[in-house]
């Protein structure tokens, strides 16, 4: 049974907003399920989480994630890109090795994952830009919110906050006289946590559990939003307090660089785009984050139809050094 969490609309989270994504496409079965794909949330495939974390369960994420983001700092998992992929062979390294030596080591491994990243995000731009490129194994969705109430006990948003409720507002382009809708959603298999509007979304926490048997947060997305818009109305989804393990580092790193004339956390919003940058702009989309994005375009629109334009990201909390990063994914038809 789900438990609504009402008490927390209205807040922003860090881990669970953004600790949960899109993997590479593989096969997936789901009740109401139209989509080939398997998004992986915070776990692999093989059921171990990335972050060296329990998963533990959903309300105790969702409470450890709006905790993090009272107290303004990252969580305790949150190390460089080249942390994250540290391994038996490292470990094993004589502790006397030249540091250049290291040093190389770990540029190594950096560069080999931006290296998927772009391949990655370059492979899913094109599927959203051609219906005609081969090998897309994302479907169109047409789960409903309707639907999604047949399975679990949904109830309809939870509050109708004004847009001055929403932390970083102003940081973030919102309008503040936009009426929306905010959504606070516990289940077994899923959390969802953000606001709609007529042309947008933000959201705040998301997280599914991929071994429990659920609809993918790309399908969920779409099914909330489309609740009470029609999807050809969408165009810009925020994702609100970034601290990916994936995602985080590589914009704090590798975007916010000095041979792009920028150092973190830079003021103001830096926004990527296939013109200024196509690489960043490629990369970008092949992170966690991007690929969910990626998906929600896949499974809303017809392939050729839409497209993510450009990709805008801004430091969070630039005043403690930047503990997160807000992105701002721009949809527009493909003309």
């Amino acid at each position: 049974m789900m438990r609504r969490l009402s008490h927390l609309a209205g807040c922003c989270c860090t881990r669970c907003a953004s600790s949960s994504s899109s993997s590479d496409a593989s096969e997936e079965q789901s009740p109401l399920h139209s989509s080939t794909h398997q998004e992986d949330g915070s776990n692999n495939s093989d059921g171990t989480n990335p972050e060296g974390t329990n998963p533990g369960e959903p309300e105790a994420i969702l409470e450890e994630v709006f905790e993090a983001r009272r107290s303004l700092t990252r969580p305790s998992t949150m190390s460089s890109t080249a942390g994250n992929y540290t391994s038996d062979e490292q470990s094993n390294r004589d502790e006397t090795e030249d540091p250049e030596s290291l040093h190389t080591y770990f540029q190594g491994l950096e560069n080999s994952i931006y290296d998927k990243y772009r391949e990655s995000g370059t492979q899913r731009r094109r599927w959203m830009e051609d219906a005609n490129e081969p090998d897309c194994s994302i479907a169109r969705s047409f789960l409903t919110f309707e639907q999604l109430e047949e399975v679990y006990d949904l109830e309809g948003p939870v509050s109708n906050p004004p847009i001055t409720t929403i932390p970083d507002w102003r940081l973030m382009g919102l309008d503040p006289d936009r009426d929306c809708l905010g959504f606070d959603i516990v289940d077994e298999t899923f959390v969802w946590a953000g606001f709609t509007a007529l042309g947008l979304i933000i959201i705040e926490a998301f997280k599914r559990w991929p071994d429990r048997n659920g609809h993918n947060i790309s399908e969920i997305t779409q099914a909330i939003y489309t609740r009470d818009h029609p999807i050809e109305s969408l165009k810009t989804v925020f994702v609100n307090t970034v601290v990916n393990e994936d995602t985080f580092p590589f914009i704090r790193e590798h975007l916010y660089r000095e041979s792009n004339g920028l150092s973190w956390p830079a003021s103001g919003t830096q926004v990527w785009d296939l013109d200024r940058d196509e690489e960043s702009f490629d990369m970008l989309l092949g992170t966690r984050i991007g690929k969910f994005v990626c998906y929600l375009v896949l499974g809303a629109f017809p392939r050729g139809m839409r497209r993510i334009a450009r990709v805008s990201t801004t430091p969070a909390h630039p005043e403690n050094g930047g503990t997160a990063v807000h992105m701002r994914f721009e949809i527009e038809e493909i003309a």
